[in-house]
């Protein structure tokens, strides 16, 4: 997507079925979160890779002083920069990228992590070969009915199991008892 100075390459992103909501919409309830949520739905941006021409947010403001007299402030003895012309830049939008919990269940957001730091570093061609071995994992959006016949399924599909094993273990148990009273009934 190119926004007229940058070009924003969206890296992941959300079902065009997600919402927008404002603050924490902590419901138990299912069907008052859905009440307090936006009517309109669309496919949001969580990961991009933004190239090309940036300005500083912080461009023609003032740059604050530090709290105490005796410190200097390195960004007016470097000097700001207030735009640049080659920006290259990943931005995702969760704080918890890189948090321990998340890391322990699933090693993907390192993987994500050195491919981001190839394209920075070295281009796009180092984050190609290793890529070659992940895998695309897509969300396959379920019918009502194929939801109810997994849901059935996996409540049902248990009692039969344990049912089944009930029978065979008798069936088994049987079949041991009268094998030990054929050979003990001729002693």
């Amino acid at each position: 997507e190119d926004t007229g100075a940058a070009t924003i390459t969206p890296l992941f992103v959300t079902s065009p079925q997600s919402y927008s909501a404002q603050g924490q919409p902590i419901q138990l309830n299912p069907e008052a979160l859905e009440a307090r949520l936006p009517p309109e739905k669309s496919a949001k941006i969580l990961g991009a890779h933004i190239t090309g021409p940036l300005t500083s947010a912080f461009s023609g403001k003032e740059i604050p002083s530090r709290a105490s007299a005796g410190e200097t402030n390195s960004i007016i003895n470097t000097g700001f920069i207030p735009s640049t012309e080659s920006s290259n830049i990943i931005v995702v939008g969760s704080n918890n990228f890189l948090d321990p919990s998340v890391v322990q269940r699933s090693f993907d957001n390192f993987i994500l992590l050195g491919n981001a730091l190839d394209v920075m570093t070295t281009g796009q061609s180092l984050a190609d070969i290793r890529s070659r071995g992940s895998q695309i994992r897509p969300i396959k959006i379920l019918s009502k009915e194929q939801e109810r016949t997994i849901k059935y399924g996996n409540i049902f599909s248990g009692v039969v199991i344990a049912v089944l094993v009930g029978f065979i273990s008798t069936f088994r148990r049987r079949k041991k008892d009268r094998y030990a009273q054929n050979i003990y009934s001729d002693i």
